[in-house]
C-alpha cells in the first residue's frame, strides 16, 4: 500500500521557492519568518491553516532594484476552511492619516513586483467571498476615521486596516 503525499504548506512554499534569489530562500514555516514583536498581531484559531511566511522586506534589502523602494513586510500562507490557500500581504506600520501616501507606495511596489518577480505568489494573492489578501497591521490601533477619504482610498485598494489580524 503506498501513502499518498501531503499536499499541506506546498502551494505557499512552492509559490516562494519558485522566486529566484534571497525570495526563493525566504521561505519559513508558520509565521516564523516575522519578527518577534510583529508575531503577536497575527493569531489564528487554528494555527495548521497558516502555511508559511516570507519576510519580503528583509529578503529584497540587498537587491539594487529594490533597496532604495518603500517594500512591503511580509507574505503569509493561509489555508481557507475552504481548503484554499493562498497568500495574505501584511505590512505592519502605524497606521495614521500622515502614513496613507507612504503606505500606498508600498502597496503600488508590491503589486508591481508581484507582476514581475512575483507571479507565482500573485497566482495565489486572490480576493475570495470579501476576504481581504493586503493588511495594514498597527498594535496601537488604527488613527484613521472609517468616514475618511483615505479609509476609502485604502479600501478601495483592498487594504484591510486593524489592530491585529485574526484568521479562523
Amino acid at each position: 500500500m503506498t501513502k499518498k503525499k501531503s499536499k499541506r504548506n506546498v502551494r505557499f512554499k512552492e509559490a516562494v521557492q519558485a522566486i529566484s534569489g534571497e525570495v526563493g530562500k525566504g521561505y519559513g514555516k508558520g509565521i516564523e519568518r516575522l519578527a518577534t514583536s510583529d508575531k503577536k498581531l497575527i493569531s489564528c484559531n487554528t494555527p495548521q491553516r497558516l502555511t508559511g511566511s516570507l519576510n519580503l522586506d528583509k529578503a529584497l534589502e540587498r537587491d539594487k532594484r529594490h533597496a532604495n523602494k518603500n517594500r512591503w513586510d511580509y507574505a503569509i500562507g493561509y489555508k481557507s476552511p475552504q481548503e484554499t490557500e493562498r497568500a495574505i500581504w501584511i505590512e505592519i506600520h502605524t497606521i495614521s492619516e500622515k502614513e496613507v501616501s507612504t503606505l500606498i507606495k508600498k502597496h503600488d511596489w508590491l503589486k508591481d513586483w508581484l507582476n514581475s518577480d512575483g507571479e507565482s505568489l500573485k497566482k495565489i494573492t486572490t480576493k475570495q467571498n470579501s476576504t481581504y489578501s493586503y493588511f495594514w497591521l498597527s498594535g496601537r490601533g488604527v488613527r484613521i476615521s472609517r468616514s475618511s477619504s483615505s479609509f476609502r482610498r485604502l479600501s478601495k485598494r483592498g487594504i484591510q486596516l486593524a489592530k491585529k489580524l485574526v484568521l479562523d
